[in-house]
């Protein structure tokens, strides 16, 4: 009895530290996402910071349209492109039209543009 008791000690013991190990995964992660911003954005820690954000609410917001299986194709297409300008028009806000070229893939750019 005693060893399983030691077995299942060691056990979630292990499994605690790859819990505490995994979040601190997670959060140098978001930390190297945020320095590659800076880096390649050339801004501060506060707006790359806030880039990260918007990106993130961005993915968050995809994965939910694309996993609603109560959409059509052009119903999660539509919920997507307003996805997009959402995030487009904060980048907007934030970023020089330069720092918006190097972030937003030019699929995702301005659709509207006069004359289209």
């Amino acid at each position: 009895m005693k060893p399983y008791i030691f077995l299942n000690f060691l056990f979630f013991a292990f499994m605690l530290t790859m819990g505490t190990a995994y979040a601190q995964q997670q959060d140098s992660l978001k930390q190297k996402q945020i320095k590659f911003y800076s880096r390649v954005l050339t801004v501060g820690q506060e707006t790359a910071t806030q880039v990260a954000s918007i990106m993130d609410t961005y993915k968050e917001g995809v994965k939910k349209v694309v996993a609603d299986a109560t959409l059509t194709e052009d119903a999660r297409r539509a919920k997507i492109d307003e996805l997009i300008d959402e995030k487009n028009k904060k980048f907007e806000l934030l970023l020089t039209p330069a720092q918006q070229a190097k972030i937003i893939p030019t699929t995702e750019r301005k659709k509207n543009k006069p004359g289209k």
